[in-house]
């Protein structure tokens, strides 16, 4: 929808996460589960390649319907040059960008499938051997050139030394084990 014609923000769509796997260079071969996400606020911020000094608008509308994390909200501008300005000129003018998220934080839980074991997520069957993230909290998503899920995309009418704790989830006949580190 338009913001408006005096508005001081731009609406954006992006398609922040597919609901298929991906290559990832720390996960290798992994899958958010959609039915697994939770906010922990009503708007997420929207940054610019995950630097949290590139805060450049907000999400409000996350709907995974499609099969994909579709979100939308908007970008706010504060200067004629800033980086969500520069955004809103090259997206008009053609530029494609992608996004990414960050679901970094406690009480993730990940599930690993091992080779030749299959699991179902997100109304498809996942083979091993990878990593399903069954439950992740959604705290933020990247405007990028290039995202690390290539079937993203954005447009607009991270600390990468951080430690979380995870829970794995076992096979049934073992219990849980907690990782004490891992990235987002």
């Amino acid at each position: 929808g338009d913001n408006g014609e005096d508005a001081k923000t731009a609406p954006i769509k992006m398609v922040a996460r597919s609901g298929k796997p991906i290559e990832h260079w720390y996960w290798g071969n992994v899958v958010h589960d959609l039915a697994g996400m939770h906010l922990h606020k009503s708007r997420i911020p929207i940054d610019y390649v995950h630097d949290s000094k590139e805060i450049i608008g907000y999400l409000n509308h996350f709907d995974t319907e499609s099969g994909d994390l579709v979100t939308s909200g908007a970008l706010v501008p504060f200067k004629k040059n800033d980086r969500a300005t520069e955004i809103i000129h090259k997206d008009r003018a053609g530029v494609p960008y992608e996004a990414s998220i960050n679901f970094g934080g406690d009480g993730i839980k990940i599930q690993e499938v091992q080779r030749d074991e299959v699991a179902e997520v997100n109304g498809f069957r996942f083979e091993g051997p990878g990593v399903i993230i069954r439950e992740w909290p959604l705290r933020g998503v990247a405007v990028c050139p290039y995202g690390a899920d290539m079937n993203t995309e954005t447009s607009a009418l991270s600390d990468t030394n951080k430690v979380f704790r995870a829970t794995v989830i076992a096979e049934p006949d073992t219990a849980a084990k907690e990782c004490s580190e891992m990235s987002d």
